[in-house]
């Protein structure tokens, strides 16, 4: 828990120093959440963050897909 606490801590801060974009490599449920307004009590900055999510899939040898599933704009 408190991992998440301090991950959540610099996601606010660096929102605040004007970088308001997080990208993911995978899925992020809770702040994606957040981000989405899903929990109106959490943090504004957490809920101004633009979250990306990134799916990375292989196809063949030596490649790779990047899949945007999930881009939350507030």
């Amino acid at each position: 828990m408190d991992y998440f606490l301090e991950e959540f801590a610099v996601f606010a801060c660096l929102q605040q120093q004007g970088l308001p974009v997080f990208v993911y490599p995978g899925s992020f449920s809770t702040l994606s959440e957040i981000a989405g307004g899903l929990h109106p009590g959490a943090p504004r900055e957490l809920q101004d963050l633009i979250v990306v999510s990134l799916r990375l899939k292989g196809r063949g040898r030596g490649s790779a897909i990047i899949d945007f599933p999930a881009l939350f704009v507030n």
